[in-house]
């Protein structure tokens, strides 16, 4: 019986450990299907990954192409064909009716005509360190082919400017070849002579040197134009200078200057040493200049000097008024029968609003002494009233017309040295930002030997009214 009844618990005991190891089976069945599918799973996302990396990989890639190519334009730009990008045209267009008048006689001659002056100017940028700059000048005068100077014509065309310019040729300097204008300081000694329709201009070649906070350096050569053409470049006159423009105060501007010059005509070798200051504080303004010449002359000493000071006032309540007092001084000729020539050489200055709007006479042997009211009326608008007194600086030598030739009349010291004086009147309106409309005139009235042997000159007039247009 009890035999029996251990068979029968064996028997359920090992029932029990085969069901056991079904369910084990079975359940070792389901982890391995479990494993394969992870692994599957994995395999999926690693293969995602991948592609995911390769397609980071191409995007940058492509980035950077892009910013290669960006970088190999902004280097090496593409040139830029059409002609608007490289050249820049500009110019101007000015009539005016002129007219002076005086008591008839052979030296002065009264004027009375129609000028137009037409000025179309090119600028080019070669490359970045080249330009040039060319400009047609044409002047005419209404219904007339007499000229407004002896030897100018009154109908001519020409390229008054035609010169190329080279930057940073060596270290911050730049050269500037061919014709050109040449204006310094205030242009009583170089200046362009613009109230004329022809202007002045030089065959020059100009080294400029950058110093650094608004100063620089002027080295220039030029040849001058003296009459006929001449087949041998000695035979022209030369003139040449080191200039300096001191100007890193901009209260305080100086220049500081040597000027040569061998005039061919009158074999005249001389030296012009010189400075010009201007310093303003408030609403006051001063200015100084001297100038001392020497060399020789057709085998005499050359010797003469010139100076110039101003002192100026502006009302910044009173429409900008500003009065001004000013006296210039240039030698004369002490004695004509030394050995010396001592008449300041009035070089290539700009003569009109230096010394009178009748501009009878010149920077040389010359003593002026000016008073001068300007305003403005209103903002488009300027005015400006002068006064200035004429003597002679020396009375033993020649009384001297604006370009520095001696007037064909006698100078004696019993008639003083007062010329007498005049009272000009200048108006500019600008009625649009291109457009100026402008009027003026003078009054001449002689004194000493001007009124003894040049009395037609007294009471002279001068007036002029026009417009210039600018493009």
């Amino acid at each position: 019986m009890l035999k029996l009844f251990f068979l029968l618990i064996f028997s359920l005991v090992v029932q029990a450990n085969d069901a056991n190891s079904l369910l084990i089976q079975e359940v070792l069945a389901e982890l391995k299907e479990l494993r394969r599918e992870n692994q599957e799973l994995k395999a999926r996302l690693d293969s995602l990954e991948n592609k995911g990396q390769e397609s980071v990989v191409k995007i940058q890639d492509q980035v950077n192409q892009l910013e290669k190519s960006h970088e190999t334009v902004s280097k090496n730009p593409v040139p830029r064909d059409r002609l608007g990008d490289r050249f820049h045209l500009s110019g101007d267009l000015r009539a005016r009716y002129e007219g002076k008048s005086f008591k008839p006689n052979a030296i002065l001659q009264n004027e009375d005509f129609i000028g137009q002056r037409t000025r179309f100017r090119l600028d080019g940028q070669i490359t970045s360190d080249t330009s040039i700059t060319l400009r047609v000048l044409d002047q005419r005068e209404w219904g007339s082919r007499d000229g407004s100077r002896v030897g100018v014509p009154s109908e001519f065309t020409e390229f008054d400017l035609a010169f190329m310019e080279l930057k940073n040729v060596f270290s911050r300097t730049s050269v500037r070849l061919g014709r050109q204008e040449l204006a310094f300081a205030d242009q009583t000694l170089i200046g362009p002579d613009g109230w004329d329709n022809r202007g002045r201009t030089f065959d020059a070649i100009v080294f400029q040197r950058d110093l650094g906070k608004g100063d620089f350096a002027h080295l220039f050569v030029s040849k001058v134009d003296v009459g006929p053409n001449l087949k041998n470049s000695g035979d022209d006159s030369d003139f040449s200078g080191l200039y300096f423009e001191l100007d890193r105060n901009s209260r305080f501007k100086k220049d500081v200057y040597v000027l040569k010059k061998r005039d061919a005509r009158i074999d005249r070798h001389l030296t012009h040493w010189g400075f010009h200051a201007e310093y303003t504080k408030n609403s006051w303004d001063l200015m100084a200049q001297a100038g001392w010449q020497n060399g020789s002359q057709t085998g005499l000493d050359f010797d003469a000097h010139h100076y110039k000071a101003g002192l100026g006032h502006t009302f910044a309540k009173s429409n900008n008024l500003r009065v001004g007092l000013e006296r210039s001084v240039s030698s004369g000729d002490k004695n004509p029968l030394d050995t010396k020539v001592q008449s300041f050489d009035p070089l290539f200055g700009s003569n009109h609003d230096k010394y009178g709007i009748i501009d009878l006479f010149g920077n040389r042997n010359l003593t002026e002494d000016l008073l001068t009211l300007g305003w403005s009326p209103t903002p488009k608008s300027w005015v400006r009233l002068g006064y200035s007194r004429f003597s002679l600086t020396e009375v033993t030598d020649r009384i001297y017309d604006d370009n520095g030739n001696p007037l064909p009349i006698p100078n004696r010291v019993v008639d003083g040295k007062d010329l007498g004086n005049e009272l000009s009147l200048q108006y500019t309106y600008m009625l649009r930002p291109n457009l100026a409309l402008f009027l003026g005139g003078g009054r001449f009235e002689a004194d000493g030997a001007v009124a003894t042997f040049l009395s037609q000159a007294d009471g002279g007039k001068f007036y002029y009214f026009g417009s210039q247009i600018g493009f």
